[in-house]
């Protein structure tokens, strides 16, 4: 099956650039698509002139007409793809991604369409540890997940599998991190491609909930890894409040839409995110003082 790679980029030139030099030349990618989601520097100024340099006939460097957010970039990188390859797979990623080895990539592009499975990544490796698939969250999760302090805890320990849980080539979850994954071009056709009322964070909980109406599932391959330099890109653009404030904002959509959570819900939700929002301030304000 043929496999298109879809870089989106915002303000992150050198993380880009970085990936490209480190994927640009492998054989097993039909198509690498750099989707510009507006950025406000000169990234994409700087894309085209590394496209006209590196003279490589199967990379494309396009521009989205307006930043709609993080889903909405990506569709538009996997509608050009599909235009452009008809049926493929295709690889949905952040700019900033290593990939150890195009091994890698073909073991995973060889796993879709197997067992059901239309979606797959591999473990994703970060400088504070591991993250692999993980439970679907239910909205007391989500609730008490808010919780200032120990709400993360929380979180992590309600949706998290053991380790135990992850033996052979394949283990099934609920959703993976939407840093780097492959979907079969059929199945994102088939849902209408990505949910597009989040801009930034909660995409990969949306696919998930989607999925579950699906006959395909959602798998971890175990023998795989990437690392991910875990929110250079974001960090660039947007503070710690900004970022918890995005957070909460496609969490509540999900909440709403996905998970269908009743007026007490979205009341105890938007309580708990107010006390860690809070916090948030007054730590903000004692670093400036």
């Amino acid at each position: 099956m043929k496999l298109a790679y879809i870089i989106l980029n915002y303000n992150d030139y050198p993380s880009t650039e970085n990936l490209l030099e480190n994927i640009k030349d492998y054989s097993v990618i039909d198509l690498i698509v750099v989707v510009d989601n507006q950025s406000s520097d000169n990234s994409y100024q700087l894309l085209k002139k590394y496209k006209t340099k590196c003279k490589n006939k199967k990379l494309a460097v396009i521009q989205t007409e307006e930043n709609k957010g993080f889903a909405s970039g990506l569709n538009v990188g996997c509608r050009y793809a599909i235009k452009k390859l008809g049926k493929c797979n295709l690889i949905l990623s952040n700019a900033d991604i290593v990939i150890g080895s195009e091994d890698n990539l073909k073991e995973l592009n060889s796993f879709l369409g197997k067992r059901k499975v239309d979606v797959v990544a591999p473990i994703i490796t970060q400088k504070d540890g591991i993250i692999r698939g993980w439970r679907l969250p239910d909205i007391k999760t989500e609730i008490l997940g808010n919780l200032p302090i120990i709400g993360k805890k929380l979180y992590k320990k309600r949706i998290t599998y053991p380790d135990v849980y992850y033996k052979g080539e394949l283990s099934m979850v609920g959703a993976v991190p939407g840093c780097f994954f492959m979907i079969t071009s059929t199945l994102l056709e088939q849902l209408h491609f990505l949910d597009e009322n989040t801009f930034l964070y909660y995409e990969e909980y949306i696919l998930g909930k989607r999925l579950e109406k699906t006959k395909s599932q959602i798998a971890v391959a175990n023998n795989i890894t990437v690392f991910h330099n875990h929110s250079v890109s974001i960090d660039r653009s947007l503070n710690r409040v900004k970022k918890f404030k995005a957070l909460k904002e496609s969490q509540a959509y999900f909440c709403e839409q996905y998970l269908m959570a009743s007026k007490k819900d979205m009341f105890l939700l938007k309580l708990t995110r107010n006390l860690t929002l809070g916090l948030l301030y007054i730590r903000s304000f004692l670093h400036f003082k």
